[in-house]
């Protein structure tokens, strides 16, 4: 892998004998239709953190941690996933925590109420450790498997408290697939609440490593369409990951967005178009070794994946990301480790809500750390921040971390798991301010505004 101001080829799909070339900054078409999507072409590099100009020669404001680390959950201990998101009717925040229970694992929903301040379980549901949640219209919508992973269920509990929605279907669940005598691998969830606010969508991975999609609306959620792509497309292993996109550009444009690792060890990312039809990108960019988790975010025609791969000197935050809703793509690193400096893991990424992009990662030391990078603009070639790290309690070596835009904070809201063993890991809230005139003022500091005209 060559690094540094560096450009890469995509792996084409169908193009017989075909040597695809590129230039730095050069556009790259891909080529295809509803009926065999494919790209071909190069993605391009792009500057890391620290490195490169940026449109106007902007200086990238540090973010800034606006309180302590919140424990979720208490007093559990155990935790081993987390979905965040929040609701705009009421500012509630949601973070659906699942518990590493050897012989019964379970999750839980849990509601703050004050933004993040504090947080108060709920209910939730025994049996699985795969499950993803998603808020939408007046819901928080929680797709999960059976203790056999051979059903797709959903559950729903209502924004206003948390509670279970105990009339949806039966008994307070639905199903939305049964895949026996094949098993689910993954479930990803999404809504497009930042539009319409009036759709809920489930994704999964199934043990023939196909991709399976049902939506519904969201006032209704019991009468699932399947809206598969098809399984010619891509052959899936893990890492599945959504998120709405909305965009606008191209005869059929992209409104919804899959990211997964396939079996062939490269990442793919689907989307589906306006007509229903999926178009499909693969790329020859590997995760770093035993990595298996991808992420993906959108806003409007920007779509960015994030994953970890292997920087410079040590496991780096890699990303892929498009500035006209697919047609492109550029890559590069968020943060490119230095010489003697700890790799980078768990990541993930948000693109979400018009407020720039974050990108999320662990890095294992004595004291283990979560650091979180950002770009103000979705412009190509905006500079990144400096790595921002704000954890206060040793993070669990390895784990995933977690970042969402949590439009009624105005900011970033991140959840990373902390502890030294697998049994006794607890997942910590915190959320960090990321705006012009807004840095500083908050602890009272006027010396840290800006006098910047945005």
């Amino acid at each position: 892998m060559v690094r540094g101001r560096w450009f890469f080829v995509v792996a084409a799909i169908g193009l017989t004998g075909a040597a695809i070339a590129s230039e730095p900054e050069s556009a790259v078409t891909w080529h295809g239709g509803p009926a065999a999507p494919v790209l071909a072409g190069a993605a391009v590099g792009e500057p890391s953190a620290g490195g490169g100009a940026s449109p106007g020669n902007v200086t990238p404001i540090q973010p800034r941690s606006r309180g302590a680390d919140v424990r979720i959950g208490s007093p559990r201990q155990g935790a081993q996933d987390v979905a965040l998101d929040f609701d705009q009717a009421t500012g509630n925040l949601f973070a659906v925590v699942g518990w590493n229970d050897p012989t019964h694992p379970f999750w839980r929903v849990n509601i703050s109420t004050d933004d993040g301040a504090s947080w108060s379980e709920t209910t939730g549901v025994g049996g699985s450790s795969l499950f993803d949640a998603a808020v939408v219209d007046q819901f928080v919508y929680v797709a999960y498997s059976n203790e056999d992973y051979n059903v797709l269920r959903m559950s729903r509990f209502f924004v206003a408290d948390g509670t279970m929605d105990m009339s949806y279907g039966g008994g307070g669940l639905v199903n939305v697939a049964i895949v026996d005598p094949n098993t689910i691998l993954d479930i990803a969830v999404g809504a497009n609440a930042d539009a319409q606010d009036n759709r809920i969508y489930v994704a999964f991975i199934e043990s023939n490593h196909a991709v399976r999609f049902f939506w519904d609306v969201a006032d209704d959620g019991t009468t699932w369409a399947e809206m598969s792509p098809s399984p010619s497309l891509v052959s899936a292993a893990s890492g599945l990951d959504y998120h709405w996109g909305g965009g606008t550009l191209g005869s059929d444009p992209n409104r919804l967005w899959l990211s997964c690792l396939g079996t062939d060890g490269y990442v793919h990312v689907l989307a589906a178009a306006a007509s229903g039809s999926w178009n499909h990108y693969f790329f020859s960019f590997t995760p770093y070794p035993n990595q298996t988790r991808t992420r993906i975010s959108a806003y409007g025609n920007y779509v960015v994946v994030a994953y970890t791969a292997a920087g410079t000197n040590a496991a780096a935050p890699f990303y892929l990301v498009s500035y006209n809703n697919g047609t492109t793509w550029f890559s590069g690193f968020a943060y490119d480790p230095p010489t003697g400096a700890p790799g980078c893991f768990g990541v993930d990424v948000t693109a979400r809500g018009g407020w720039g992009t974050g990108i999320i990662y662990n890095s294992e030391s004595s004291f283990d750390t979560v650091s979180v990078a950002t770009r103000e603009d979705y412009a190509q070639g905006s500079p990144w921040s400096p790595p921002f790290t704000f954890n206060e309690v040793d993070a669990f070596s390895g784990s995933p971390s977690f970042i969402q835009y949590l439009r009624p904070l105005g900011a970033f809201g991140m959840v990373y798991l902390a502890g030294d063993t697998a049994g006794n890991v607890i997942p910590y809230f915190d959320f960090i301010a990321l705006m012009p005139f807004d840095d500083g003022f908050e602890f009272g500091d006027t010396s840290a505004w800006s006098n910047t005209v945005p």
